[in-house]
């Protein structure tokens, strides 16, 4: 049995393609950027986060993001709020805490 490929090997390349055009923005952006997890620990880096920052990429990830940001003030608040909203979107939540039912969702302390 013969099967023929060539729609799967087109589809391969047109992804493959766009990770490498993705890849690039991501490599030489002037825009720092910090890849999180929904807990906020660092999954990867820019390099131009690297030289905002000054630390390499291996000594931030699986750190907080927290940790390389002001403490205190409108930034922090800031930075605390879109980790809540990432955390809830991770879960199905919208940003009232209500699940596609509109239940109420239990919050974590």
């Amino acid at each position: 049995m013969i099967t023929d490929i060539t729609e799967q090997k087109k589809m391969q390349q047109q992804r493959r393609e766009e990770r490498e055009f993705l890849e690039n923005i991501f490599r030489t952006t002037n825009d720092g950027i910090v890849v999180s997890n929904t807990d906020g620990k660092i999954l990867r880096v820019n390099t131009t986060i690297e030289k905002l920052l000054g630390y390499d990429e291996q000594e931030m990830v699986g750190v907080s993001a927290l940790g390389f940001f002001p403490q205190e003030g409108e930034f922090r608040r800031q930075g605390l709020e879109m980790a809540e909203l990432l955390r809830r979107a991770a879960k199905g939540t919208d940003k009232s805490g209500e699940d596609e039912s509109n239940e109420k969702v239990e919050e974590d302390d």
